[in-house]
């Protein structure tokens, strides 16, 4: 089992690869004081990132739910923190143990605080989970 900092890693090394083939620009900051993780510069448009990662199923039908809040610590306890619509326009959701990438605008799942996602039809989850395939493109705006 990986720890939870490596496997940020690889989903966050991950997002930047799929982006870069695209032939998309990345801006990353040399902190990690920000609400994203980079920016995107794609056609002209600044889109502003944030990965999540998950490195295994976990529901017990097989999906991928992910927690659409940020986690804020000052060492005596944890707080969780809705994102804003200012704070990210791009969510990317790395499944580690299918390699796969789901990407999906903010303003779609706004307020949502978690989204789910499963690996094909066949698997339950009901209208609430989407499908992966389904999600494998970068979301420009037109």
């Amino acid at each position: 089992m990986l720890d939870n900092t490596y496997v940020k890693m690889i989903g966050e090394t991950a997002v930047i690869f799929d982006i870069t083939k695209r032939k998309f620009t990345i801006y990353k900051a040399l902190n990690d004081t920000n609400s994203i993780d980079f920016i995107v510069d794609a056609q002209n448009r600044f889109y502003k990132v944030q990965v999540k990662t998950i490195s295994e199923p976990t529901t017990k039908h097989g999906g991928y739910c992910f927690n659409l809040q940020k986690t804020r610590t000052n060492r005596t306890c944890n707080r969780r923190i809705q994102y804003t619509l200012n704070d990210v326009d791009v969510f990317a959701f790395y499944i580690l143990d299918l390699n796969k990438i789901c990407y999906l605008r903010y303003d779609t799942i706004y307020p949502q605080k978690a989204v789910s996602f499963r690996n094909n039809k066949s698997n339950y989850g009901g209208s609430s989970q989407r499908l992966i395939d389904d999600y494998k493109e970068f979301p420009l705006w037109t």
